[in-house]
Order: structure tokens, then sequence, then C-alpha cells
């Protein structure tokens, strides 16, 4: 579901000037820049659902990762008064 209006999208003047500034420096169309800025934003986005899905696995691991760490030093420990 579209919220934004394609409609509505007007550029002021500082965004039309430094789309022209990058077209320049690139020896291309404003138009080309456009469609490679839009393009690397969509292959580099993470919708926010999914992020909180890795963030989530992230933490689990983390916790999971601190207990590991915590049963090896319990068994540093016990191994080295057996000694």
């Amino acid at each position: 579901m579209m919220t934004n209006n394609p409609k509505d999208i007007r550029l002021n003047a500082e965004d039309r000037q430094r789309l022209a500034l990058v077209a320049d420096k690139k020896g291309t169309s404003w138009r080309t820049v456009f469609r490679e800025a839009i393009a690397n934003y969509e292959q580099t986005f993470v919708p926010a659902e999914e992020m909180h899905r890795a963030v989530s696995a992230l933490e689990e691991d983390t916790v999971c990762l601190a207990q590991c760490a915590q049963e090896l030093r319990d068994i540093e420990a016990e191994l080295g008064r057996k000694r």
C-alpha cells in the first residue's frame, strides 16, 4: 500500500541543485542519477520488521553465548578444584 501520492512529490530548489551537481560531476543526466540512487536505496533497504527479527535473533544468540561462556568457566573452575 502506497502512502505517498506520486503526484505530491516535488523537489525544492536545494534538492534540484544537488541533483544537478551530482549529475554534472558524473557526466550523466539527472534522471540517471535519480534512478541509480533509488536502485541503490532499494538494494540496501531493510524493512523494519525484518530488522526487528534479526535484532531479536542476535539478542537470543548473545544470551546463549553468555550462558555457554559461564558454563565453560564453571567447568574450568571445577576441573581446577579436582587437580
